[in-house]
């Protein structure tokens, strides 16, 4: 176990001054003290020792961080209303339906319930009810061959964009985030 002699009152002070007057960064104070003192100083102790003795650290986030945000903000003061959802281009899946197709589509949709021995290669592999009942099953519809569920199973099984867009907001509402 390699432990640092404990700090001299030369570089206690000299940490004070890069801190406090000459508001150097962590690392910056760690290189400018292993420079002086001739002794590896490590950001990590610098840190620790500053906590320690209550030294304010030059802190938030660096210099760049505070343009970056702002021009962002600027994007989204400027930007246009919520863009056109783009159409699916996963082979062989047509876009999902809205509104009353929806009602069809789910009317017409008929599982096989199969078990798992009886699933073929382009079975939907939803699984229907608990797996320790004994009317557990699969759904079994026809799927795209390249997607494990059939297109109404995969409405159930995956948020869309908008279910993800509504939960992130109300998470920011209720920590009172900016949205």
């Amino acid at each position: 176990m390699n432990i640092d002699p404990p700090w001299s009152a030369d570089e206690i002070a000299a940490l004070r001054d890069a801190l406090v007057q000459q508001r150097m960064s962590a690392g910056q104070a760690a290189a400018h003290l292993t420079a002086m003192f001739r002794r590896n100083f490590t950001r990590n102790m610098v840190i620790g020792k500053a906590k320690r003795l209550g030294i304010e650290m030059r802190g938030g986030a660096p210099a760049w961080r505070a343009s970056m945000d702002a021009r962002m903000a600027k994007r989204l003061a400027s930007a246009s209303p919520a863009p056109k959802p783009r159409p699916s281009r996963a082979k062989g899946v047509a876009p999902a339906p809205s509104g009353a197709a929806v009602v069809a589509f789910n009317a017409d949709w008929r599982p096989r319930r199969l078990s798992l021995l009886e699933l073929k290669v382009g079975d939907c592999r939803y699984p229907l009810g608990d797996p320790r009942d004994d009317d557990f099953a699969f759904c079994g519809a026809p799927a795209p061959i390249d997607k494990p569920y059939c297109p109404h199973c995969a409405r159930l099984a995956y948020d869309s964009q908008a279910d993800r867009a509504e939960a992130r907001k109300k998470y920011r509402e209720a920590r009172g985030m900016p949205a």
